[in-house]
């Protein structure tokens, strides 16, 4: 009787007792899998954060930059209204000096007319270059959406691949533009 309880109890706890371990461990492996899980979306909207931190600063960069050269630009039209200097000497001095501005990595400002001319240009190749129909690499308008934005809304951001001075493979650049009318 003793056998037979024995194997009685073998025959009915052991695949009683292995059912709960292999539920057990698929709960451990299915615990592990939603951790794991979860460690990926708080990493991925953790660098969404961050991405978008870097991009906002880098704006507020740039439309700094291009407010300093606004005044630049405004102290050019005093001086032409104070009479210090005329207006088509205020114009060339202007642009020839943005030609040479420079910050960051190699970094500069350029200056467009409303039909996508570059009169500003630190590659002298493009200064009076019709740019309204140029695109990056990828089809994207280069000109024409800052410049549509700006006429808009007097200022505007926009994202194209183009190649740095330094560089001849394309990156990808942010790029702010702000209407100056005088």
């Amino acid at each position: 009787t003793m056998l037979g309880f024995a194997a009685a109890v073998y025959f009915v706890a052991v695949p009683l007792i292995k059912d709960i371990v292999y539920s057990l461990e698929e709960k451990s492996v299915e615990t592990n899998l939603n951790n794991i899980l979860s460690l990926i979306e708080s990493n991925y909207y953790a660098t969404e954060a961050y991405k978008k931190s870097v991009i906002d600063a880098h704006k507020r960069e740039l439309k700094n930059i291009i407010l300093f050269t606004e005044t630049y630009l405004k102290n050019k039209v005093q001086q032409v209204a104070d009479g210090i200097i005329g207006e088509d000497q205020a114009q060339w001095s202007a642009l020839e000096e943005l030609r040479q501005f420079r910050y960051g990595n190699n970094d500069y400002v350029w200056v467009a007319d409303y039909n996508g001319y570059f009169l500003a240009h630190p590659d002298p190749k493009m200064n009076t270059e019709d740019f309204s129909e140029v695109r990056d690499v990828f089809g994207n308008y280069i000109l024409t959406p800052l410049i549509q934005q700006a006429l808009e809304k007097e200022e505007g951001y926009h994202t194209y691949w183009w190649q740095r001075l330094d560089s001849d493979l394309p990156a990808e650049v942010l790029a702010y533009a702000r209407l100056f009318p005088e």
